[in-house]
């Protein structure tokens, strides 16, 4: 099977450039700083105002993480010696 497509040199190369200027202007838009500004200041609202039950998840997690992998790592090293 064979394909072939016939494309415009001038045509492929607006495209392109057309692409990449899309791309580049983006990522930097106002628009779009102001939304980060905006998500970042609503994520430490939110941080902030759950401090503790946050705390409480992370050190909970943490802490079943804990026992299930360091336990079986110090009676692997107590029947050892």
């Amino acid at each position: 099977m064979e394909l072939k497509i016939e494309i415009d040199e001038k045509e492929l190369r607006k495209e392109a450039t057309d692409i990449i200027a899309r791309k580049l202007t983006q990522s930097w838009t106002s628009e779009r700083n102001m939304f980060k500004q905006i998500i970042a200041e609503s994520v430490r609202e939110v941080v902030y105002s759950q401090k503790e039950e946050i705390i409480n998840m992370v050190v909970g997690r943490a802490t079943r993480e804990i026992v299930s992998k360091s336990i079986p790592k110090l009676l692997d090293k107590l029947t050892d010696k």
